[in-house]
């Protein structure tokens, strides 16, 4: 297959129509700005081929303009039989349309479908076209989840080279086979049977007949319990029917409850004997009261006859000094109220000289203010462009900090693997010469490198020796340096770094620029603590502080006259308010003196009140006194009668004492009544209990009989025995069952062994292809694949990389050179396919690029190879050098021929640059 040319309208940018003719077949560039649209004209290739006119997938719509459209691709392709031109109409006015362009022969929608998609392979040499038709962005790596109809074309391709690999493409189909009948029988995640299966449904009958195998057997199980219990039951019934027994238990629970009711009557004469007690006590504490009261009461009678008399004494005294204090307080009032007119006089003097002060102190702070908010200003612009400075900067702790533990931990790993890894070193003998080769490259005489990771040593004639560094199956401290040095490689790039050197470097910046930021904001908070706005309003509250307390000083020096003036402010301030301070002293002492006065005149009347009202009181009580106890000669013969009541209710007392301590014997002591009681109840429990087991024993063995006939519990062995045979058919089907599975994962790992031993014959075909293609790029290098589409290490100088280890275009390069060696086989098998590669080599240094352009060009003698690029000035030397065909993007007429035509063969280098 070759592309001969392509043709677009209402596609992407591409509004009004353009075509790229003139096709070679050989190497073709197209070699364009970016946004000029390289890509969609490749975009629009692949969407051709691969998508209906039916499409709205989207492919399909991504490829509308902006504007709205339907996209129009037009194609002319060479393949088998002739050149053919397919062309097609998406999304409105749908229309597919497929020319033989020599015999005019013309095949249209559904038909148009059906003939290209025979003619281009099917879906096989589609999945191989994707693997050489590179879109922009995907040249950096080969598929890491590769298609299985891919993997199938390749490994098919391959078969094809390597007919003599001792049958690896049956081994192989063999494996499909193994895998597709387990697939019939389990699931491959879980090794589990797949639902619908014959290893599901016998799983399931077994269940089921286990389920009701288990439910037999309890029925059964429950049937004999019963007839147990029922026999126990009968049994225990017979032993217990005694009717001596029943009269014995009688007897005892009826002289229990004579001997409580024998109690009782004891306990409650003595709980009468305690109420007498208890009210002949209270009798005796009432007549002891009374008889105590008027004894206090005939003292206290006494006792406020002498108070009285003391009391008229005092009052008179203190009725003498209240008009002493009542002179002196009216004396102390005049000097206070003098003093007072005086100092307010001098006050307004004061007031004045603090309003002119007050204004001299607030515009100098006006004046203050005004200067730290020029200098706020300076500051806010030198703390913007530090920030500005750590914006822009990657470097932080954190991440330098990582950087740094990657550095180390990388030195220590690279020293492990220096240390733990064996070295492979060649000598000769005479005749041995090349005798030895790794992945079928010889070995030179004195030949020696460090092995890191398992190799095969083949020795012709004899055999392969596998040297393996020793791990013991454990991770690899080659795997964990390889690791470590990849997150360092990413940590740096995300730094913008080169080096840990050139991230401290960063950090060092940072941390200047974050000092100066502190610094700065230092400042501005000692001159601004409350903010700039609030700088503002202080400047602007001292201004109008300082007009105010203008204003006040000269309506206070108008008041005061013209001794008040300007020029005697400073030192008239100063006697004023020594003056003022004088006055304002003797004017608290006087206002002071007049206080305690007016305290000494309270006090001495709150007190000659006191004792006006215990003058009373007393009085009223001695007169309660006098009516209570009558004359004082009277008073001993009511003290007298009292003590004979008292007399009379202890003696009363004495007896009911004796009353109680009578009955107290008689009633049972310590726990004889609670002995008494608890006789009584487990008497009559025991009584109740004998008669209450005749009556469940007699309804538990009706229960039981009547469950069994219910139920009916006969016959339940026979059952469990027909699904005892039942069951063990079903553990002989599953078993045969599962001993396939296991013969089918046996034989599919055998299977599996044996493709691994015929991977390095299978992929020589490409391997032998890849050899000269990177000896171009780099000398003396070697690529080791793992599968079709798996480079497993690039070698070189004794050192073999992984492709994470190797460099953004040393991996393009390689992936490149991969895909070369497949569209190479592809063209010698008769199948070829164009190699197209949009904006690849982006990353490569000039001597890489000119070796990849030679191997393109090399490529492009079997097979089609299209290069689209963005870089005009680099490409363009190269491409005259190997007579490159040098495409441009011209307008098209749809309806009618090419505008024009491409010339072939025209030197990139004369395209503007």
């Amino acid at each position: 297959m070759k592309i001969r040319a392509i043709r677009v309208a209402e596609t992407g940018p591409f509004v009004q129509p353009v075509a790229v003719e003139g096709f070679s077949g050989g190497f073709d560039i197209l070699s364009r700005p970016n946004e000029t649209g390289k890509s969609t004209l490749f975009a629009a290739l692949g969407t051709l081929i691969t998508e209906k006119h039916t499409s709205t997938a989207r492919a399909v719509t991504v490829l509308r303009p902006d504007s709205g459209g339907a996209p129009l691709i037009e194609a002319d392709l060479e393949l088998e039989g002739g050149v053919v031109r397919l062309r097609k109409r998406f999304l409105a006015s749908k229309s597919a349309e497929l020319t033989e362009l020599e015999s005019g022969r013309v095949w249209r929608g559904a038909d148009a479908e059906t003939e290209i998609e025979r003619r281009l392979g099917g879906e096989e040499m589609r999945a191989l076209r994707g693997l050489v038709w590179v879109p922009q962005g995907a040249s950096f790596a080969l598929p890491d989840k590769p298609d299985a109809q891919l993997l199938s074309g390749l490994a098919d391709l391959i078969e094809r080279e390597a007919a003599d690999s001792a049958g690896s493409g049956a081994a192989r189909r063999l494996a499909a086979v193994v895998r597709e009948r387990l697939g019939e029988l389990v699931t491959a995640a879980q090794n589990k049977a797949k639902a619908g299966s014959a290893l599901h449904a016998a799983l399931r009958q077994r269940d089921e007949i286990s389920a009701a195998f288990a439910v037999a057997e309890a029925k059964a199980s429950s049937a004999e319990a019963r007839r147990h219990k029922l026999d126990a039951l009968r049994l225990e019934l017979r032993s217990t029917a005694n009717a001596d027994a029943a009269s014995a238990l009688t007897a005892r629970s009826e002289q229990a409850a004579a001997a409580v009711s024998e109690a009782d009557r004891a306990r409650a004469s003595l709980r009468m004997a305690e109420e007498r007690l208890r009210s002949r006590e209270f009798a005796v504490d009432k007549a002891r009261s009374e008889r105590d009261g008027i004894v206090r009461a005939i003292a206290d009678a006494v006792r406020l006859n002498v108070s009285l008399a003391a009391a008229g004494r005092d009052i008179a005294r203190l009725q003498k000094e209240r008009e002493g204090a009542e002179a002196e307080l009216r004396s102390t009032e005049f000097g206070r109220a003098a003093l007072a007119a005086e100092a307010e006089v001098v006050r307004g003097r004061v007031r004045m000289e603090a309003a002119a002060e007050r204004e001299r102190t607030a515009r100098e702070a006006s004046q203050e203010a005004e200067r730290r908010l020029v200098e706020v200003r300076e500051v806010a612009g030198a703390i913007e462009f530090a920030l500005a400075r750590i914006a822009a900067n990657p470097a932080n702790e954190e991440a330098v900090t990582e950087v740094q533990r990657l550095s180390m931990q990388l030195a220590s790993l690279e020293a492990q693997v220096a240390a733990q890894a064996p070295r492979i070193s060649i000598a000769y003998a005479s005749g041995g010469q090349g005798r030895l080769s790794i992945d079928g490259r010889a070995l030179d005489d004195g030949w020696s490198v460090r092995v890191e990771r398992a190799v095969d040593v083949q020795i012709d004639g004899v055999g392969t020796l596998r040297i393996e560094p020793a791990h013991g199956g454990a991770r690899t401290p080659v795997e964990d340096r390889d690791e470590v040095r990849d997150r360092l490689a990413e940590r740096l790039a995300k730094l913008g770094a080169s080096s840990v050197e050139a991230a401290h470097a960063g950090l060092s910046i940072r941390r200047r620029d974050e000092a100066t930021v502190a610094a700065e904001r230092k400042r501005v908070a000692g001159l601004a603590p409350q903010g700039i706005e609030a700088l503002h309003r202080l400047c602007d509250g001292a201004a109008t502080t300082a007009a105010t307390a203008r204003s006040e000083a000269n309506a206070l020096r108008k008041s005061l006259g013209d001794g008040a003036g300007n020029g005697e402010a400073g030192g008239a301030g100063e006697c004023a308010q020594v003056l003022l301070t004088s006055i304002e002293q003797r004017l608290a002492d006087a206002i002071a003196a007049h206080h305690a006065g007016q305290r000494k005149l309270d006090e001495i009347g709150s007190r000659i009140l006191v004792l006006e009202a215990g003058i009373a009181t007393e009085t009223a009580r001695a007169g309660e006194a006098e009516k209570m106890l009558g004359a004082p000669v009277e008073r001993e013969a009511i003290v007298a009668a009292k003590e004979q009541a008292l007399a009379e209710v202890e003696a009363a007392l004495s007896e009911a004492v004796r009353e109680r301590s009578a009955w107290a014997e008689k009633v049972p002591a310590g726990s004889g009544y609670d002995t008494h009681v608890a006789t009584a109840a487990t008497a009559a429990a025991e009584v109740g209990r004998y008669a209450q087991r005749q009556r469940e024993l007699e309804q538990l063995i009706a229960e039981v009989a009547g469950a069994m006939r219910r139920d009916g519990e006969e016959g339940a062995g026979a059952e469990v025995a027909h699904l005892a045979e039942a069951l063990a058919a079903a553990e002989e089907r599953v078993g045969d069952l599962e001993l396939d599975v296991q013969a089918l994962q046996l034989l599919a790992a055998r299977l599996a062994h044996a493709g691994e031993s015929h991977r390095s014959a299978v992929l020589r075909p490409v391997i032998e292809r890849l050899r000269p293609l990177l000896a171009r790029l780099l000398p003396g290098a070697e690529l080791a694949l793992d599968g079709p589409l798996l480079v497993a290490r690039l070698e070189r100088e004794g050192r073999a990389d992984t492709m994470a280890r190797l460099s953004g275009g040393t991996r393009e390069q390689v992936a490149t050179l991969v895909r070369v060696a497949y569209a190479q086989l592809l063209a010698e098998q008769g199948r070829a396919l164009p190699l197209v590669l949009d904006d690849a080599l982006v990353y490569s240094d000039d001597p890489r690029l000119e070796a990849m352009i030679e191997v393109l060009a090399g490529a492009a003698s079997r097979h089609q190879v299209v290069l689209l690029s963005c870089h005009q000035r680099a490409i363009g030397p190269l491409a005259a050098l190997h007579r490159a065909n040098c495409l441009e993007i011209e307008p098209w007429n749809p309806e009618g021929a090419v505008a024009r035509v491409g010339r072939k063969g025209r030197a990139l280098s004369s395209l503007s640059v």
